[in-house]
C-alpha cells in the first residue's frame, strides 16, 4: 500500500490531476485524494500504527516458565 501512496504522491508532484492519477494507478478517485491529503498533511507516505493486540515474546525461556507453571 505504501507503494501505491508513493506513486500517487510522484504523479502528483509532476502535475497529474486526481482524475488522471486514478486511472493510471487503476484505483478510485477516492484513495488518490486521500493519499494527497494524507502526505500533504504528515509528508510521509509510511503506515500508521495499528491498533490491537501487541505481539507476544514466545521465546524458548517464556515457554519454560509456563510449562513450570503447569
Amino acid at each position: 500500500m505504501a507503494e501505491l501512496r508513493a506513486g500517487i504522491v510522484r504523479l502528483h508532484e509532476q502535475g497529474y490531476s486526481v482524475m488522471d492519477i486514478s486511472r493510471m494507478m487503476k484505483c478510485p478517485n477516492q484513495t488518490v485524494s486521500y493519499a494527497i491529503r494524507r502526505y500533504e498533511e504528515t509528508q510521509s507516505n509510511a503506515d500508521r500504527p495499528r491498533s490491537g493486540r501487541p505481539a507476544t515474546a514466545t521465546t524458548p525461556e517464556n515457554i519454560r516458565k509456563i510449562e513450570r507453571k503447569r
